[in-house]
């Protein structure tokens, strides 16, 4: 088993082989960041609490383009794209 360590600067990812980082903290983001292997949470709860949709698809990509190395997985995409029904459900 893998242990990604959940960061909130994503500066800090240049210190750990597997970093966390939450698209919420890239997305004002200037400029690139170095990171090993890394996850990029979608955020798409806080998304769809707040806004009441997911992120597009390519505003993810453009934001996951940020890091300088590694692999980058959104971790809960599949999620995202079954929450428009649960938050059909639940209203």
């Amino acid at each position: 088993m893998r242990f990604f360590t959940g960061l909130h600067q994503p500066s800090d990812a240049q210190h750990f082989d597997a970093a966390f980082v939450s698209v919420n903290r890239l997305i004002n983001r200037k400029g690139p960041f170095k990171v090993g292997d890394w996850i990029m949470d979608s955020g798409a709860f806080s998304h769809m609490l707040r806004d009441g949709e997911h992120m597009p698809m390519k505003q993810y990509a453009a934001i996951g383009s940020l890091a300088v190395t590694g692999l980058v997985v959104c971790a809960s995409w599949l999620a995202a794209l079954g929450l428009e029904e649960i938050w059909r459900r639940v209203r």
